[in-house]
């Protein structure tokens, strides 16, 4: 399956906003069509792979690097599993087909270029401090930054 059918079918809302996330100058909604979107993306791609690894964590990273070996069955593995496959398929680089979870065609070689240019230690260690970084925002909105500090020290 490929990306460009899928967008043509998808909620052009839906698709707008992804495309509002990764380009930095969006057209307005009136004036951009599912396939301007679709070219935009591809083309942003083949620019800059690294944007696939941004939108990633690195657990999503690891599925990506699965599925360029083979599909993977959807299971029920838990919530977590869920939330992964779910996030990767609200970027649109996987889709899921009588059960199975694979990659656009259109996408794989860009996936493959995104992999081969990962630092994993560098992106690792970045992806835990975003982690780190999100865990206090939600603390600091249950308890008050006195707490928080004195959790700290």
């Amino acid at each position: 399956m490929k990306l460009k059918d899928t967008l043509l079918k998808t909620n052009k809302k839906q698709v707008y906003a992804f495309y509002q996330k990764i380009w930095e100058y969006p057209k307005a909604y009136e004036a951009v069509t599912r396939n301007d979107i679709y070219r935009n993306i591809i083309s942003l791609y083949k620019e800059d792979p690294e944007l696939i690894l941004s939108l990633c964590s690195m657990e999503e990273i690891h599925i990506l690097q699965k599925l360029l070996e083979e599909n993977v069955k959807k299971q029920e593995n838990g919530y977590i599993d869920y939330l992964l496959f779910t996030n990767l398929q609200n970027n649109f680089l996987i889709y899921l087909n009588n059960g199975e979870y694979a990659i656009y065609e259109d996408l794989v070689n860009y996936v493959k270029m995104a992999m081969n240019l990962l630092d994993e230690k560098a992106y690792a260690i970045e992806d835990v401090m975003d982690s780190v970084l999100i865990g206090l925002a939600r603390v600091y909105n249950a308890i008050s930054l006195n707490d928080v500090m004195a959790l700290l020290q």
